[in-house]
């Protein structure tokens, strides 16, 4: 079985060439690229998501310290 004839002969695009500028252009000063945007909301996310279970861990971890007080003070 040949399999070269059912690959496709061109490629597609990518998309980081897809967004960047054409290659005669300079970019404007100030400007962003465009990639760094969702890097950083990435960063935001990430960031938001490590708090939120350090505070989960937290609030847990003193949820079990007060079952264990109580217990410990509790009629046996």
């Amino acid at each position: 079985m040949n399999l070269k004839s059912t690959r496709p002969t061109a490629r597609a695009p990518s998309l980081f060439r897809a967004l960047a500028p054409p290659s005669g252009t300079r970019a404007l000063e100030g400007t962003t690229d465009p990639g760094t945007d969702t890097e950083r909301w990435k960063e935001r996310g990430v960031m938001l998501r490590v708090f939120v279970y350090v505070f989960a861990t937290h609030a847990f971890a003193g949820f079990v310290r007060i079952l264990f007080s109580v217990g410990q003070n509790a009629r046996k």
